[in-house]
């Protein structure tokens, strides 16, 4: 009787009833079919992260050692390219908008002749470490060595 006496509402004939009745069943279906989208979306969301979480330690270096991977691949790069450094210096920022990324960014000079300065290139796209050259300067006179500021920058992780 108190079932009875909730789903039915004064005023209203069955075919009222009948058509709130359906569009109860509608709204229901509707919200059913978005939880569904929800729990998929969120299936999804999981594995992007995991994903993003691997890419990261396979391709980016921990905070904790990341400086000394710096210094070691840049300065192997140029011995083996026949360059001579001629300044390094780094700096840092944590991006608010990345939390547990810490970017550096480096500038670097190096000097020797100019096939030394292309295999140096080469050589840090082919590094493990994720190198970004966001500009790059030559300049040298007739017959002697030539000179290259590169600014980089690469990212470190959370340990």
């Amino acid at each position: 009787l108190l079932l009875a006496l909730l789903l039915y509402r004064p005023g209203l004939t069955l075919t009222e009833q009948q058509a709130d009745l359906v569009r109860a069943r509608v709204r229901r279906d509707a919200a059913q079919t978005t939880v569904a989208q929800m729990r998929q979306l969120r299936d999804k969301l999981q594995v992007a992260l995991q994903n993003g979480e691997q890419f990261a330690q396979e391709y980016f270096q921990a905070r904790s050692s990341g400086f000394s991977a710096i210094l070691t691949d840049l300065e192997r790069r140029a011995s083996e390219s026949n360059l001579n450094p001629g300044g390094i210096t780094y700096r840092l920022e944590e991006p608010p908008e990345q939390p547990g990324w810490t970017s550096v960014e480096v500038t670097l000079t190096v000097e020797g002749e100019y096939p030394d300065l292309l295999r140096f290139i080469h050589q840090l796209e082919q590094s493990d470490l994720f190198w970004i050259i966001n500009s790059l300067t030559v300049a040298g006179e007739t017959g002697r060595e030539l000179r290259m500021s590169l600014e980089m920058q690469t990212y470190l992780v959370s340990s």
